[in-house]
C-alpha cells in the first residue's frame, strides 16, 4: 500500500511488466539497453497519452515496454545461432514481436499494434488502418522524444510525419523537439521523483539544474 501511494499505481505497472521481461532475457549490456529505452518510450507514451486524451494511458504505457520485444528475440536468436545471423537481420522485429506476444494470448489490439508499429516510419496516419491511428500515433511521438535523448541522437531516423501525427492526437503541429521541451518534458518533470535514478538521469531531470535543460539536437 505504501508503495502504491509513492510511486503510484502506474510506476508500478510500469515497474512489475519492465521486471518480468528482463526475467526472459539474459542480463547483458544490449538486453539492458534494450530494457532501459523500452521503459523511456513506455513514459513518454503514458504521459503522450494523458496529454491527447485519445488513448487509453496504461494501455500505451504497456505499449511502450512491449514494443521491442521482438528486437529482443531476434537478438536473442542472433546469439544462440551465430551462424544464421544474416538470416535474422532479414526478420521484422515488430512481426516477431506481434507473434510472440499472440503465443501469449496476449490482447488482440494490443498485438495488432505492435504489428503494425513500424509503418508509421514510412505512411502517415490516414493510410494505417483507423482504430489503430492514435496509439501507433503515440508510439510514434513518443519513440521520437527517446530518440532526442540518445547519445547518437543526430543518427537516428528522421521522424518525417511528426506533424501529421501530432495532428491526429489534437495536438498543434511542430517539431518533435519542440513538442518534447513544451509538452513531454513538463508533464514528465512533476512526477520525477517516482522514477528510477537511471531513468531520471537520462530524462536530465536529476535535479533542479538539469531539469531546464533541453535536448541535444
Amino acid at each position: 500500500h505504501r508503495a502504491l501511494l509513492l510511486l503510484g499505481f502506474n510506476n508500478i505497472h510500469r515497474l512489475v511488466i519492465a521486471k518480468s521481461l528482463q526475467g526472459i532475457m539474459p542480463d547483458t549490456e544490449e538486453f539492458r539497453a534494450i530494457q532501459q529505452h523500452s521503459y523511456v518510450v513506455s513514459l513518454f507514451a503514458h504521459e503522450i497519452a494523458i496529454l491527447s486524451g485519445k488513448v487509453n494511458a496504461p494501455m500505451a504505457g504497456t505499449l511502450g515496454l512491449l514494443h521491442d520485444l521482438g528486437k529482443g528475440a531476434v537478438l536473442l536468436l542472433r546469439q544462440r545461432h551465430p551462424e544464421l545471423a544474416s538470416s535474422f537481420a532479414l526478420l521484422d522485429p515488430s512481426a516477431v514481436g506481434a507473434n510472440l506476444l499472440a503465443n501469449w494470448h496476449i490482447p488482440a489490439s494490443i498485438v495488432s499494434v505492435l504489428e503494425q508499429q513500424s509503418w508509421s516510419a514510412f505512411v502517415p496516419p490516414e493510410d494505417l488502418p483507423q482504430e489503430h491511428r492514435p496509439a501507433i500515433a503515440t508510439l510514434y511521438l513518443a519513440h521520437g522524444c527517446c530518440d532526442l535523448l540518445s547519445e547518437n541522437a543526430n543518427e537516428t531516423t528522421p521522424q518525417i510525419f511528426t506533424g501529421e501525427y501530432l495532428a491526429e492526437l489534437g495536438f498543434p503541429r511542430a517539431s518533435i523537439k519542440d513538442f518534447y521541451v513544451e509538452k513531454v518534458h513538463p508533464a514528465i518533470a512533476k512526477n520525477q521523483k517516482c522514477l528510477p535514478e537511471p531513468i531520471r538521469k537520462i530524462l536530465l531531470i536529476g535535479n533542479t539544474d538539469e531539469s531546464t535543460e533541453q535536448p541535444a539536437n
